[in-house]
């Protein structure tokens, strides 16, 4: 028998079967079933995070997403027995693509009444940055940290080929706010009574003031365009409250 016939089995043994012929010991297989398993929880519990935070970034309270009936709105029940309102999806929802320090959502207008209701959206972590950023302190009581008011005024549309004839300046303050934490965010449902929805107002802006916020009466710190009279930008869509909305 030649050299090459008597050893040739061992040229059997190759990658896929050697651990059959000198299988390893018992605890460095132990150790691959646990590294697999680590492997797969660490990627199951990335993918679950991405999801949740994913989910959470378009999630509101309930309360912050449907409509508050007001004072206003009750009387119009009381009278039509029913109530005629409109949503509509804002074309630009932040203040600021750079910063994103607030973002809006669930607009509700009610043209019976004049009413217009926005929620707000920010990350408690934004506060400290915030006050960063308009170089303001950030109190540890944010009760009247942030202050909302909703504003018009026709100059802003003037350009050199439309000058307004009449200087049109109007701003409200909200008739309700309410407000909830969750999560590591804080949602704020802000309502409007009685405002004007006249042919000659285009827009209308939640302007967020920053408490010590310099001229911040005059300037706001940010600004977000949450009512278009103009279908060619945003159209009002019909919407239909439930019973609970309505309180029935």
């Amino acid at each position: 028998m030649s050299d090459y016939e008597r050893y040739s089995d061992y040229n059997h043994i190759g990658e896929d079967n050697i651990e059959d012929v000198y299988p390893p010991p018992l605890w460095i297989k132990i150790l691959r079933v646990m590294f697999r398993v680590m492997l797969i929880s660490v990627c199951v519990l990335v993918c679950g995070i991405l999801g949740f935070r994913l989910i959470l970034s378009g999630w509101y309270p309930a309360a912050m997403k449907r409509l508050h009936v007001t004072e206003p709105m009750r009387a119009v029940i009381a009278e039509k027995g029913e109530l005629d309102v409109y949503t509509q999806t804002l074309v630009v929802p932040y203040e600021d693509r750079a910063t994103g320090f607030f973002i809006a959502d669930n607009m509700f207008l009610v043209k019976d009444t004049g009413s217009l209701q926005i929620s707000v959206r920010t990350n408690v972590k934004q506060y400290s940055r915030i006050a960063e950023h308009y170089k303001v302190e950030c109190p540890e009581d944010l009760t009247d940290f942030l202050v909302f008011t909703l504003h018009y005024n026709n100059q802003n549309d003037a350009d050199s080929t439309n000058t307004p004839t009449e200087i049109i300046e109007i701003t409200y303050t909200p008739t309700k706010i309410m407000k909830e934490s969750h999560m590591g965010y804080d949602y704020y449902k802000i309502c409007f009574d009685g405002i004007s929805l006249a042919d000659n107002i285009p827009w209308y802006r939640l302007n967020i003031h920053i408490k010590g916020y310099e001229d911040t009466e005059k300037i706001p710190a940010a600004s977000i365009v949450i009512y278009e009279n103009n279908p060619e930008y945003s159209k009002f869509t019909p919407y239909t409250p439930s019973k609970k909305e309505l309180g029935q």
